[in-house]
């Protein structure tokens, strides 16, 4: 991917950031996952990127975002699009 240094800076994922997925398929949104990599990495436009205070824990934060009654919550308030 070619982006300028503001770009890279905007987009970039850290190790324990929060990746969501807000669109793609109905079945995928709000699912969550933890980045563990320490590379130099950007996060894709359908994702959300939540990075959280190091007293806070990613896992247990993507463990209550992936509970099913969470993700049906979420999914309540998506707005289905065809193509």
């Amino acid at each position: 991917v070619d982006l300028s240094p503001e770009e890279l800076e905007k987009y970039r994922v850290k190790k324990n950031d929060i990746l969501i997925n807000r669109t793609n398929s109905y079945e995928l949104v709000g699912k969550t996952g933890i980045v563990k990599l320490d590379e130099e990495l950007v996060f894709a436009s359908y994702l959300m990127r939540a990075t959280v205070k190091p007293e806070y824990s990613p896992d247990y934060i993507s463990f209550y975002m992936n509970l099913t009654t969470v993700k049906e919550e979420l999914r309540g308030m998506a707005v289905q699009s065809n193509g």
